[in-house]
């Protein structure tokens, strides 16, 4: 019998808020899956990063942060790269 994979659940804080909120949710029981809270650039511990000011840049800055780098590949002119702008 195999176990199933545990759910990862994002957590992202309110608009001007930060991360920490869910901190103390981390430490309960999630028999099911992981809670990650997502501290977003410009709060919290990333107050220093300056804040992202498009939607297509901090969907790219998320999903390097979340998923690690991305890779494409096709039929079509057999490209391989970076889903990053």
């Amino acid at each position: 019998m195999t176990a199933q994979p545990r759910r990862v659940v994002y957590a992202f804080p309110h608009a001007g808020g930060s991360a920490a909120l869910y901190r103390a949710w981390q430490a309960e029981s999630w028999d099911d899956g992981l809670l990650v809270p997502v501290e977003m650039p410009g709060r919290g511990l990333r107050i220093r990063m300056p804040a992202m000011e498009s939607l297509p840049e901090l969907t790219a800055w998320l999903a390097d942060q979340l998923c690690g780098p991305a890779r494409e590949a096709g039929a079509g002119r057999g490209r391989v790269g970076d889903l990053r702008p």
